[in-house]
């Protein structure tokens, strides 16, 4: 899979393409898996899901993060959430997307100052940002979700 910076024309594409790549891990069927193949699959959908996120995060729109980098974390969430034997509704997918994501807030107020402060490097600086919090975000879901959905708020 190559990792390719585009113009915001081809982000959509880029972003489909990517959760297509996830999308054979929300649908699969892990029923009878074994911790080291829910723990590599895990690991593979939060590479993707890194990769997708951090090729998106050079467009130097501020908040253009909503509509490009969510929806790809929403993504891993669900493939994680399945890969560990939950599936998830909509309703119970944001839930668990806002309980993970914890300060989401705060996090696309510092990419937008970052593309505001930096206006030439803000959206180079954001990839590295991005890849970390996807990445984080990922690892705290599969957390989340293989302790069955029992985690408390210190761990």
């Amino acid at each position: 899979m190559n990792v390719r910076l585009l113009a915001p024309g081809r982000i959509f594409k880029i972003g489909s393409q990517y959760i297509s790549e996830i999308k054979h891990y929300w649908q699969g069927d892990f029923q009878n898996a074994t911790t080291e193949t829910r723990v590599h699959a895990a690991s593979e959908v939060r590479r993707i899901a890194s990769m997708a996120a951090m090729s998106t995060a050079p467009i130097p729109i501020p908040f253009s993060d909503l509509w490009t980098i969510t929806p790809i974390q929403i993504a891993m969430v669900q493939a994680i959430a399945n890969i560990y034997g939950h599936k998830l509704n909509r309703q119970a997918l944001l839930a668990a997307c806002a309980t993970l994501a914890g300060s989401w807030l705060s996090r696309q107020a510092t990419l937008a100052v970052v593309k505001l402060g930096l206006p030439l490097i803000g959206g180079w600086v954001n990839t590295a940002l991005v890849y970390a919090w996807t990445q984080a975000l990922g690892k705290t879901a599969e957390k989340y979700f293989a302790s069955n959905m029992q985690m408390s708020a210190g761990e």
